[in-house]
């Protein structure tokens, strides 16, 4: 019984080895089916909409197959409007949902992006690709020649009037980065008459009524499709303002923050050149949490103005300096006015003598 089993356990073996070299020889025959890749998902892009959900079946068979990767093919939709989210964002924001946004997270590298041009609307396709499958094709359905490609528009108004009969500056930016079309300028008014500029990108309005009144311009633009907003409006300010006038007022804060305000107060003297600017600074008690040092307020002051002129472009006639003497803290007010105009009164609390300063020497700011 025993020579039995072991000739029975003999044959068995032999099946087993025969088998195995028949897959063997049936995997690497030229006649088996080769992997293909798998298109998982298809879907229309829209950002306003949570992908996760969509993603999280992918993101399972992912796991199931870890030797696989995962392509996505973005196609851009038939209306492009400047600004809007491309190929290149569309499978960026997918990826990021797919590799970050999930606890059940799919390593970077197995992740490839394509651009698959355009379709009727923003869609995006996945597909699995297992080992040795030829990465999937975009299936696009229209040529770039079929796609209509919008501007942006927009109109800047002037940020400050001071008066009535005070010639109003209008100007239109259009953007846009994919045709070469030279834009057309038609310009309307809700009052008023436009003194210059119609056909350009900026135009000049004059108020015809004694007392201020604020007006609305609007620009359209041709050159484009009539399926792109080509119109944009903008408007004067409510009211009058009465110059000089005080845009911005600081103590000591973080540099950023000083530098963003700087950013502002060079964004209006940019808009509105017809104007100056002045900067009143105070020297103080306290710079911070400390004792201020003697020449601090000045030397900060100077910093301020390299700034404007340096790192901003404003003109060195167009900011002017004023010593507002002291208060209890480093205090700077940033104020607008006119060439010929009167300059602001400063305003301090403290009298020179009431300062006692830190010892040491200020170290200029660069």
């Amino acid at each position: 019984m025993r020579h039995i089993g072991q000739w029975i356990l003999s044959i068995a073996s032999a099946v087993c080895f025969l088998a195995a070299g028949a897959s063997l020889r049936a995997q690497t025959s030229p006649h088996a089916p080769k992997p293909v890749a798998v298109k998982f998902d298809e879907f229309k892009y829209d950002r306003d909409e949570d992908t996760e959900a969509r993603l999280a079946p992918f993101a399972r068979a992912l796991r199931q197959q870890p030797r696989s990767r995962a392509f996505i093919i973005a196609y851009v939709g038939r209306l492009f409007r400047y600004g809007d989210v491309g190929a290149r964002n569309m499978t960026a924001f997918t990826r990021l949902d797919l590799v970050y946004r999930r606890e059940d997270a799919v390593d970077w590298e197995r992740v490839v992006t394509v651009d698959g041009g355009y379709r009727e609307e923003n869609m995006i396709e996945v597909y699995l690709v297992p080992p040795g499958a030829p990465a999937p094709a975009p299936r696009p359905t229209l040529r770039p020649d079929q796609v209509t490609f919008c501007p942006s528009v927009n109109v800047s108004a002037p940020l400050h009037v001071w008066d009535a009969k005070q010639p109003l500056r209008f100007s239109a930016s259009v953007r846009e980065e994919m045709t070469k079309i030279v834009p057309g300028y038609r310009w309307s008014i809700s009052r008023g008459t436009i003194d210059g500029g119609q056909g350009t990108a900026e135009i000049v309005v004059r108020q015809t009524s004694a007392e201020y009144q604020p007006l609305t311009a609007t620009v359209e633009i041709g050159g484009y499709s009539p399926a792109c907003e080509t119109k944009a409006s903008n408007a004067s300010p409510k009211q009058l303002i009465h110059v000089p006038f005080k845009l911005d007022e600081f103590g000591h804060v973080a540099t950023g923050d000083m530098k963003a305000r700087l950013d502002y107060y060079a964004a209006n003297l940019q808009a509105t050149p017809e104007m100056v600017g002045h900067i009143v600074f105070y020297g103080g008690r306290r710079y911070g949490r400390r004792l201020a040092r003697r020449g601090e307020a000045a030397a900060l002051a100077a910093y301020l103005k390299n700034y404007l002129l340096n790192s901003r472009g404003i003109a060195p006639e167009r900011v002017r300096m004023i010593d507002g003497g002291f208060r209890e803290e480093w205090t700077t007010e940033l104020w607008l006015g006119l060439p010929d105009g009167k300059a602001p009164t400063p305003t301090p609390t403290v009298s020179p003598g009431e300062i006692r300063f830190r010892p040491g020497r200020t170290r200029k700011r660069s």
